[in-house]
């Protein structure tokens, strides 16, 4: 199962969607699932959503989401996925289909509670401040699809560390091995950071099929 974790404020902005957590800790939850913790800041008047997965401190944002599109934010949250596993391994995007669908054979529920985790909850903490402090540079937040990838590349960079990986390590990193132990069936080869970068710039620029993906999704 797929938990979206939230907190206070991401539980009131998915209201409708908000369920009664399995245990009070995600700790206590099968190792099966996997786990993000949701939060949501509002910069300049858009709510930014940060999400971010509990073992590999991996990072998506959405800008803009509002109160109406809670309902689909599961999906929507679902294809992102799917669509940035693509780009971080050597996965053509016209197996985009078939990592959704193994994605959804995996997880074919998805929970969204009311329940947070400090320590992610403090990393989240960090990529708000990178999120604020380039609203505040540039004077808009990441807006086109290659802007929102390209931040969310970025936030994947900081190193982090926690109680249970003391020593320090990149998300992207992390992420991308978990990713092959989770899916093995998809026999899919991680790629360079180099690799990743050159990737978002020929299937931004080259591959009209990423658009359509990442019109709806992306954001």
């Amino acid at each position: 199962m797929l938990i979206l974790n939230g907190t206070k404020d991401f539980s009131a902005l998915m209201k409708e969607r908000v369920r009664k957590a399995p245990n009070k800790s995600i700790s206590l939850d099968p190792v099966s699932d996997m786990q993000w913790v949701c939060h949501v800041v509002k910069i300049k008047r858009k709510n930014c959503v940060i999400t971010m997965e509990v073992q590999t401190r991996y990072c998506m944002v959405f800008i803009d989401v509002k109160k109406a599109d809670a309902a689909h934010f599961p999906q929507r949250f679902i294809k992102r996925l799917a669509t940035e596993m693509s780009l971080m391994h050597d996965s053509p995007m016209g197996h985009f289909e078939r990592n959704m669908k193994v994605l959804a054979k995996h997880h074919a529920k998805t929970l969204i509670c009311k329940r947070n985790h400090r320590s992610v909850q403090s990393h989240i903490n960090d990529v708000v401040w990178h999120l604020q402090n380039h609203a505040k540079n540039t004077g808009a937040l990441p807006a086109t699809p290659k802007e929102v990838v390209n931040f969310g590349v970025f936030v994947n960079k900081q190193l982090r560390s926690t109680k249970a990986m003391p020593d320090y390590f990149y998300p992207y990193e992390r992420m991308q091995e978990q990713w092959s132990k989770w899916f093995p069936e998809l026999e899919l080869a991680p790629i360079s950071e180099v690799g990743v970068a050159k990737a978002i710039d020929e299937k931004f620029t080259k591959k009209a099929t990423l658009m359509s993906y990442t019109k709806q999704t992306l954001h």
